[in-house]
């Protein structure tokens, strides 16, 4: 079976629903949005998706490239402050800890006879401990004291 023609079919047919050569996201708490671009010309490339986050999250993802070196991920907050960065997304890429707000996820990289990418974005929005697990942990804590001070 020739994978690189499949592939490519898959790139171009998920770019087709996606926001080519980048674009607003939207709010993506707790979902996964498709990317991509299906003809990248230039040498070096740089496209910018925005998006909204109204709580605390993970965004996390996976991209690929045809004809593409270099490739790589930058993630920015609303002032322009770099919030991470991943040079290695054949592994994907994974921000934690990323409080809500709005920020851009930038792809860069360099096409000498063009190229194309296309991946998805998703985020999980972190778990808030609630009080009774605080509760709990310390009566659990409270109990291990109270057997190791009556066993001395």
């Amino acid at each position: 079976m020739h994978m690189k023609p499949l592939a490519a079919a898959t790139l171009l047919a998920l770019s087709g629903s996606a926001f080519a050569a980048g674009g607003s996201l939207g709010a993506i708490d707790d979902s996964t949005v498709v990317i991509g671009n299906p003809a990248v010309a230039a040498p070096f490339f740089f496209d910018t998706y925005t998006f909204t986050l109204a709580d605390a999250s993970t965004v996390f993802g996976g991209a690929f490239s045809f004809g593409i070196t270099n490739f790589s991920a930058v993630l920015q907050d609303d002032s322009f402050a770099t919030v991470g960065t991943d040079s290695n997304l054949g592994d994907g890429f994974s921000f934690e800890g990323i409080a809500a707000g709005s920020y851009a996820l930038s792809f860069l990289g360099f096409s000498s006879a063009g190229g194309a990418y296309g991946g998805i974005v998703s985020a999980v929005s972190t778990p808030v401990p609630e009080p009774e697990t605080y509760a709990m942990l310390l009566a659990g804590l409270g109990l291990i004291g109270f057997m190791v001070r009556r066993r001395r």
